[in-house]
């Protein structure tokens, strides 16, 4: 949901990247809603959900750079980093 609502508030605040957040967000509950039955079918399921929240931290820290902000961008960098470690972790983790 918090995909959703960034996305309503790009939309607001006239920035693009909400479609970009739009289809993250129906993603993201499409497979949070059927990932019982996908997840026996493609083990690397789970993984998706990092790989969306990583994208979407690098376009927000973006965004947040050409906005002029000096300190909040970084720490979205990190969050984004830290998700991508999350993800090589998880794949080594149920070797993927």
């Amino acid at each position: 949901m918090v995909i959703m609502q960034h996305c309503l508030e790009r939309f607001d605040s006239g920035h693009h990247s909400y479609i970009v957040f739009l289809l993250a967000g129906i993603i993201f509950l499409a497979v949070a809603i059927f990932h019982h039955k996908l997840v026996h079918r493609f083990p690397k399921v789970d993984t998706l959900f990092y790989t969306i929240e990583g994208c979407l931290s690098f376009i927000i820290a973006y965004e947040y750079f050409e906005a002029g902000k000096k300190f909040l961008p970084y720490l979205y960098i990190i969050a984004g980093l830290f998700q991508l470690v999350a993800i090589f972790i998880f794949a080594r983790k149920k070797k993927i």
